[in-house]
């Protein structure tokens, strides 16, 4: 389901079956940054339609949950930030199972593009069969501080920096609650 209508979704729920909002949104594996930046998305390098994209996403996130609820959501962590500033590139190579393909090699490099606040991902599975697909996509450059400066802009309260077990150091983890008068 695309997160712009999320908010409706939930709202339909509740209309036509008496189903209450939930209390709790999970939003993992860093996906907001994703928010607005896939290259069929014709904005993709216009920062201001991609920070517009994410916000979008956030008020919808905020329609979605019952008042006093939370939102717990993950980002890219501060320290791979840190280390593009250092190194110009990120690179992580690692080997996994995939159904039916059997162990894939994959290598991975990140660099940023700061003019765009693009995040651009290439990885390149390597196949037993000796193989090779390349995929590449890109996110919004979207530090965790900036992302709790919008969720405050969307209204959400008490927002914290906290530890997701089976994160740790791939994201950064953020709770925000939404007011119980909303």
């Amino acid at each position: 389901m695309a997160w712009d209508n999320l908010g409706n979704y939930f709202s339909e729920q509740e209309r036509k079956f008496g189903k209450e909002k939930p209390d709790i949104l999970i939003v993992p594996g860093s996906s907001i940054p994703y928010a607005g930046a896939w290259d069929k998305n014709p904005h993709k390098s216009n920062v201001k339609a991609r920070e517009q994209s994410i916000k979008s996403a956030l008020n919808n996130f905020k329609e979605s949950i019952h008042p006093g609820g939370v939102l717990i959501l993950t980002t890219t962590p501060d320290k791979s930030f840190a280390r593009m500033r250092k190194n110009g590139i990120e690179v992580d190579e690692y080997t996994t199972d995939f159904e039916g393909y059997g162990k894939v090699r994959v290598r991975e490099e990140i660099t940023h593009e700061p003019k765009t606040r693009t995040r651009k991902w290439r990885s390149v599975l390597i196949f037993a069969d000796g193989q090779t697909q390349t995929i590449e996509r890109n996110a919004f450059m979207l530090p965790r501080s900036e992302l709790m400066k919008m969720l405050k802009g969307s209204g959400f309260i008490n927002i914290k920096k906290i530890d997701v077990p089976g994160e740790k150091g791939h994201y950064d983890g953020i709770i925000a609650e939404l007011p119980a008068n909303h």
